[in-house]
């Protein structure tokens, strides 16, 4: 079930797991401005002790349903900890904060994150990270976001090195019409023209598919139609991490605890692709 009171709970359970900022081993530059909106604005987490290297760059785009979520609420350690959490295991970290719906509908999510990239690609290199290493991750509303970003790229660019997609929906013409979904596309919109999945399967940038063992049974059916379509295109399935013991809202408050199964992975696979990327 996905609801605000279940996410509440979810943060209370794990909140105190969690330091608040600011860190002794990690940098928080906040409220870098990319864009025109009050909303446009993120957060950049470096490590204490300057790398003699440029760092893969981990950038968390938040959920909340299209309506709601922040980079960061004062006095909660969420999503900070994304961001320490990607420090602490050798990149440097990013937290966002988008448009948000209704005010803000289709195409915004894309026109944001296309904003993000362009202001990373132009100032990261300053601040330790490195342009050409930018992984986008999203959760929920996020993962469509990122998804969708993905689907509108021309099919011959690779904008970033890599997405991580943590249950999302990428196939709209088979999910109920819920008002979750006309907050952000309207009520009116066909959603086969705007659904990710096409685009996303045809993209060469390589995609990490997550999904929680108490996600609901739509985001689970969405996850192996992504791999399925995935497979059928690329002849081997994506990089997949079924989250056993979590629900939707844990899969991203729980990084940076002693649970370290889905941080293993995906920091394999974020350093995997400097591989590729060069």
């Amino acid at each position: 079930m996905i609801a605000p009171d279940r996410a509440k709970a979810t943060d209370t359970v794990y909140a105190p797991l969690h330091d608040l900022a600011p860190f002794g081993d990690v940098v928080i530059e906040r409220d870098f401005v990319y864009g025109d909106h009050p909303r446009h604005r993120l957060d950049v987490f470096s490590p204490k002790a300057v790398s003699p290297e440029k760092l893969p760059v981990l950038v968390f785009v938040h959920g909340g349903n299209f309506v709601a979520g922040q980079k960061h609420t004062e006095g909660s350690p969420f999503y900070d900890n994304v961001g320490a959490w990607a420090v602490r295991h050798g990149f440097i970290g990013v937290t966002i904060s988008y448009r948000l719906a209704p005010a803000a509908q289709y195409p915004s999510g894309i026109e944001d994150l296309n904003a993000v990239v362009a202001w990373l690609r132009s100032n990261i290199g300053t601040l330790n990270g490195n342009p050409d290493h930018i992984v986008l991750m999203g959760a929920s509303a996020g993962a469509i976001h990122v998804a969708s970003y993905l689907a509108a790229a021309a099919l011959d660019e690779a904008p970033v090195a890599g997405t991580i997609l943590l249950s999302g929906l990428y196939d709209l013409t088979v999910v109920p019409r819920e008002r979750v979904l006309d907050n952000y596309y309207g009520t009116k919109r066909d959603l086969a023209p705007v659904s990710p999945l096409p685009g996303l399967v045809q993209s060469a940038v390589p995609i990490m598919v997550v999904v929680t063992e108490m996600d609901p049974p739509e985001h689970q059916r969405q996850f192996l139609g992504l791999a399925q379509a995935l497979l059928e295109r690329n002849g081997q399935l994506p990089r997949m991490v079924y989250l056993a013991g979590h629900n939707h809202f844990s899969e991203v408050v729980h990084l940076g605890t002693d649970d370290e199964v889905l941080g293993t992975e995906l920091a394999s696979f974020v350093r995997g692709l400097g591989k590729e990327t060069g």
